[in-house]
């Protein structure tokens, strides 16, 4: 029972020394992506920013601001496509599609990435 309760301890002290380092970074963050999420309600603006391309938009800007390692990123692509195939399997073929576009957008910001870190 101790030992359970200084893990969770060390990993609130982790996750609060994490927050306080790059609070200006999450910060900015919630705020692109509220006003990003607010961009959808514009009238004739909406017509072009639909809320999957928000949730695209959202999840890229994250990968850039807490910069993700490329590894991370293409482990999270394979479970992304294993979650689309399971999709496809179980009739949820629309869901799938979008899953499948979010991991072809995030393969090419992925190639984008390593050809100009040359990582």
């Amino acid at each position: 029972m101790i030992k359970i309760k200084k893990i969770f301890l060390t990993k609130e002290k982790n996750v609060l020394g994490w927050f306080f380092n790059n609070r200006t970074r999450v910060f900015l963050f919630l705020a692109v992506s509220i006003l990003l999420w607010l961009t959808s309600f514009i009238p004739y603006l909406n017509l072009i920013i639909s809320p999957s391309l928000v949730y695209f938009l959202v999840a890229i800007f994250a990968v850039i601001t807490f910069i993700v390692s490329l590894r991370d990123l293409v482990i999270f692509c394979l479970l992304l496509f294993v979650l689309a195939l399971l999709l496809t399997l179980i009739g949820a073929v629309e869901s799938a599609e979008v899953v499948s576009n979010f991991v072809y957008f995030i393969l090419i910001y992925i190639t984008i990435k390593f050809i100009f870190n040359e990582a």
